[in-house]
């Protein structure tokens, strides 16, 4: 083939990737000034915002945290950022988001559910169902749990066996028709003994043991039956003995102050 024929085609060549360079440029910026004005319209502004399974956490505090000022337009809107400002409280297990166009923003919130308070050697912490010590327990929770002693200074393998035992206990008592979680103010370990419970009202203590948990409840419960669920005058019980429940009633003395003997 001649030169000139040659350079006459690679010319040619030439022209149309600049020629298709040029349309690609004016495509993608054509797409970008219209994604800015997607970013700036008032339409797809956030207006709105769902949050399921809030119980603990203020809808309004969870919000202000999650949606940042310069957050207005939903596109615009960072999910996975939001994600991890929620899920960085202690209360929330878990958190999803997503947006619903044009102005709508949906949360879901997944919520640990304290059951009880773990005293340790450095200070209380509530515990959820699964076990987990997950914050610090201050009064400003506004939380009414029973507290889980004698674990402190235990070692890891020690206290969570003896945490497991206690939840159990307290997942337990329900069965009993007349406690339930509730109405204990305690629940104590102790590693030769085994488990104890306090009431909150009349401050009875009732021991446990160890084991046969099941059966030791239901004597429990026929015993509370019979008195229609009337604790006055009693100072401790005892399930853990072979004559089923052995109760220790208080003084007339103290009965007269309020039952605590």
């Amino acid at each position: 083939m001649p030169l000139k024929e040659r350079l006459f085609q690679r010319a040619r060549k030439i022209a149309r990737v600049l020629s298709t360079l040029i349309v690609a440029s004016s495509i993608l910026g054509g797409v970008w000034v219209v994604y800015g004005e997607l970013l700036s319209t008032p339409y797809l502004e956030i207006k709105k915002i769902k949050v399921e399974g809030l119980r603990l956490v203020a809808k309004e505090e969870l919000v202000g945290r999650m949606l940042a000022e310069e957050d207005k337009n939903i596109l615009a809107f960072d999910v996975e950022r939001a994600q991890r400002i929620a899920e960085h409280d202690p209360f929330i297990k878990s958190a999803s988001i997503r947006r619903i166009l044009p102005d709508t923003l949906e949360v879901v919130v997944e919520e640990r559910v304290p059951v009880a308070i773990l005293m340790l050697h450095d200070g209380l912490y509530l515990v959820d169902e699964d076990g987990e010590a997950f914050k610090r327990y201050s009064v400003k929770d506004g939380l009414s749990l029973p507290i889980i002693t004698g674990l402190e200074g235990l070692d890891e393998d020690a206290l969570e066996e003896g945490l497991e035992g206690a939840l159990g206990v307290l997942s337990m008592i329900e069965k009993t028709g007349w406690l339930t979680a509730d109405s204990l103010s305690e629940i104590h370990v102790d590693r030769v003994k085994g488990f104890s419970m306090v009431t909150l009202g009349e401050g009875v203590r009732i021991g446990l043991g160890r084991d046969d948990f099941d059966r030791k409840l239901t004597l429990l419960a026929r015993f509370l039956e019979a008195r229609g669920g009337d604790m006055a005058g009693i100072k401790s019980m005892n399930l853990n003995d072979h004559r089923g429940v052995v109760v220790r009633f208080a003084t007339p003395e103290a009965i007269e102050e309020g039952g605590m003997g």
